[in-house]
Order: structure tokens, then sequence, then C-alpha cells
């Protein structure tokens, strides 16, 4: 009698059977096949090249490539192609910032309707601040303030701004954080880059990197289920070790203040004369939130010159510089970290300070304008 094999022993024989069939359809295919694949490839390129540009993407829903939630920069990147889209406005306001101003100015339709009721027009406020923006970015984006812009121009300024690096500058060439670039934004990374990443004049080609980074697994379900949820991760609050290893981070980074401030400053500069040459903006400063247990890293000198720094240099360039720090009363209890405010009423309340200040200032600019 024929002794029949157990399953055991089919089991590898038909594995190994069809991985030996799987490894010849992909290794030796046909030229018809070859040549078919080449098309479709083709045609999707051909495709990506003529139809995927900044006016086609502002439409879209941004969160498709969005991997993470945390992704800020492309939420910028598209509202900022819809501010570009939009063009000249009769009246409107653009803020720049990073995560700390996210955090703290919760209710930004509550912004837009306190000015749009003082100066009596509806007036567009376009939140553009993302998480570690720099300041290449930050003026990367305010140089899709279109000519004829009329309003005002907030930026989110710090000692940890002017304190950034050529080096630190310069990693956004390597890996872009934007899903765009303008003529200043260039500019601006070929003073501090080795090497600038291609630029064609095509959006697709340019952009390639950014797209390429986010096309995964993640990416590919959203396309087939939706886009990422709207979803809020909190932040947790510092533990004790942390905050120590945190304030020896900021003394160290805030050492090489001094040094960068005025080479960080020439780049904003650059970016205010190129504004006010195409438009009629007003351009605001506006202080950092701190944690006070991070400025008490700090002795009240540098605290002192640095706002001195900002002062005068609002008076020389015709800029505004606000510190609503004081006003909102700020305290340490109300932070997660040196720079974070996890407080509803104190988010509150520094929303409502900051509305009623844009708001008297651009009444006071549209008194101006009127003859």
């Amino acid at each position: 009698m024929v002794e029949q094999p157990s399953d055991n022993q089919i089991r590898p024989t038909a594995l190994r059977l069809f991985c030996t069939g799987l490894w010849e359809g992909v290794t030796q295919t046909s030229a018809g096949a070859c040549v078919g694949v080449v098309v479709v490839a083709g045609l999707w390129l051909t495709a990506c090249l003529l139809f995927v540009t900044p006016n086609r993407l502002a439409g879209v829903d941004y969160r498709y490539w969005m991997t993470v939630h945390a992704d800020h920069q492309t939420e910028v990147s598209f509202r900022a192609m819809r501010l570009a889209q939009a063009g000249p406005q009769s009246f409107a306001v653009v803020v720049f910032g990073d995560s700390a101003t996210r955090d703290l100015i919760t209710d930004w339709a509550a912004v837009e309707a306190t000015v749009s009721k003082r100066v009596g027009r509806a007036v567009s406020v376009y939140d553009l601040s993302a998480k570690g923006m720099n300041l290449i970015e930050m003026v990367g984006l305010m140089d899709l303030i279109d000519d004829g812009f009329n309003g005002i121009v907030v930026l989110q300024i710090g000692q940890f701004h002017l304190s950034q690096t050529e080096q630190e500058l310069a990693e956004i060439a390597e890996l872009p954080r934007l899903a765009l670039d303008t003529p200043v934004y260039n500019d601006e990374l070929a003073r501090v880059a080795r090497a600038m990443p291609l630029r064609t004049g095509n959006y697709f080609v340019d952009h390639w990197r950014y797209y390429a980074h986010r096309v995964n697994h993640k990416f590919m379900k959203q396309l087939l289920l939706g886009p990422i949820p709207e979803h809020f991760d909190p932040r947790q609050p510092l533990s004790e070790a942390k905050w120590k290893k945190e304030s020896e981070k900021i003394t160290a980074y805030l050492a090489n203040y001094k040094d960068q401030r005025d080479r960080n400053r020439a780049i904003l500069d650059r970016m205010f004369e190129r504004l006010r040459s195409r438009s009629h903006a007003e351009v605001v400063l506006l202080e950092l939130p701190e944690n006070p247990n991070a400025l008490r890293l700090r002795s009240a000198e540098m605290i002192q010159d640095h706002r001195r720094y900002l002062q005068q240099w609002g008076e020389l360039q015709g800029l505004h510089y606000w510190n609503l720090n004081e006003d909102a009363g700020l305290a340490p209890d109300h932070f997660l970290d040196y720079v974070h405010v996890d407080n509803a009423e104190v988010e509150s309340r520094y929303t409502d300070l900051f509305a009623d200040r844009l708001a008297g200032l651009a009444a006071s600019t549209l008194e101006k304008d009127t003859p």
C-alpha cells in the first residue's frame, strides 16, 4: 500500500509552488505587459504634470494629505493656496505663527466677527500658524500675499525665533514641510542651504519630495475611505524631570540669541520691504506667549533687552509691537511647557484681547484710508 503524504508534507510543497509561480510572474513578464506598465505610468505622470497645480489643490480637502493630526504644515499650505487664489480683498488679516499661536487663539471665527463688527464690513482672517514654523517658511507664506493687498499682517515673534541658526533654517531644503514655494522662500533658502531643491517651474516636479513623503498606506486608506477626521491631540504636561531637561535646552538654545538676531531680523526686513512695495499692509510683531517659569531662566536684563529690541525695530520700520502676555494674566499653571497654554479661560481671554486690539488697528487703518 502506498503511504499518503500528511497535511504537513503537502502544505510546504503547495506554498513552494505558489511562491515559485508568483516569482516567475513578477520576473518573467512579457513585452506586452512591460509596455502596458510604461504606458499607464506615463499617463499618470503626464496627468500629474498637467493637472496637479496650486489652484486645483486649493479646492481639495487638505486632510487627505495629513498622515498625522499634527501635520500643521499641510493644513497651512492649503490655506495659503486658498489665500493666493482669493486674490486682492478690500480688507483682510493674515496671521503667521507657530503652535503657541494655534494653542492660545482658539476661536478664529470670534476674531473675525469682532473685527468685522468694529469696522462695519466683512473682514476675512486667515490663520497661517503651524507647529515648528521657521522664519523662512513664514516669509515664504507671506510672499503669497497679493499685490494690492489691503489689511493687517501679524507675525508672532520671540527670542526663540530670532535665535534660529542657519543650519536650522537650511533643514527644509532636504525635507520640505510646505506644499509650495515662492520667490522669497527660494531666495532666503538659497542664502543658507548648501544645495537648493530642484526648481523647474512645474509645480509637481518641484514638490515631489513633499508628496512622496506622504504617499504611504495611510494616504491610500484616506483616499479610499475619506480624509483623516478632525482631531485634537492634547499635549501632556511636562514632568519635573522633563521640565529640567527642557530648561537646559532652552538656556543652551537662547545662548545664540544675540549672535543670530540681526541676521534673522534681516530676513524679515527684506520681506516687509517687499510687502510695502506692493501692498498696503500694517505689520504687527506679536510677542510669543511664554511661561513665566521659562522667563525666569533668563536674566531680567536679557528679557528687557529683547523687548527694547523689538520696540526699536518697530519704531524704525513702522511696525506695531504688541505684548499681550501681562494683560492676559499668563501664569505658570496655565502652561503645559514653556510656550503652550492649556487653560480654556486664559485662551478665551487672550483671544478676546487679540481680537479687540486687531479690531482697533483695523478701524484706524481704514479710517486713514478713507478720503
